[in-house]
């Protein structure tokens, strides 16, 4: 009966720290990916947007604030009749209201790409953040 309930409890403590390892998902960046799928079908791929890759390269919290600072300021986001770009923008700007995002990032890069490729950076890098959960920044 001893071992039993030995195995019992050393059962339940693995349970418990199993679940203290799980990360914690953003509801924020789990609105997002759920989105962005529905968004590429319906988007026109004429649109074109700064390209952000080298930041999207390493996920931080730099690339959530460029491409927030992208989609405001995009023609197409901004309308406000646009429900599902909203909601994107909407999400993006709760989940970015802790970080330390400038205004007007420092420079453009001139390099343009498919508004469906930033799309695409931003569910991979959502998904990145909500199963590794990084806050930093990248230093220049």
């Amino acid at each position: 009966m001893e071992i039993v309930s030995l195995l019992l409890v050393a059962g339940m403590a693995q349970l418990f720290s199993l679940t203290a390892c799980s990360p914690t998902i953003q509801p924020n960046l789990k609105d997002i990916i759920n989105e962005i799928p529905k968004l590429n079908e319906s988007i026109h791929k004429e649109y074109f947007v700064e390209d952000v890759q080298d930041l999207a390269d390493n996920c931080m919290d730099d690339f959530f604030c460029k491409v927030l600072h992208i989609l405001k300021n995009h023609q197409h986001f901004s309308k406000a009749d646009q429900q599902q770009e909203h909601k994107i923008v909407k999400n993006l700007l709760q989940f970015t209201k802790n970080m330390k995002c400038e205004e007007k990032p420092k420079k453009e890069s001139g390099v343009k790409t498919a508004i469906t490729v930033l799309l695409e950076n931003l569910k991979k890098c959502s998904q990145h953040r909500n199963t590794f959960q990084t806050t930093t920044t990248v230093a220049n």
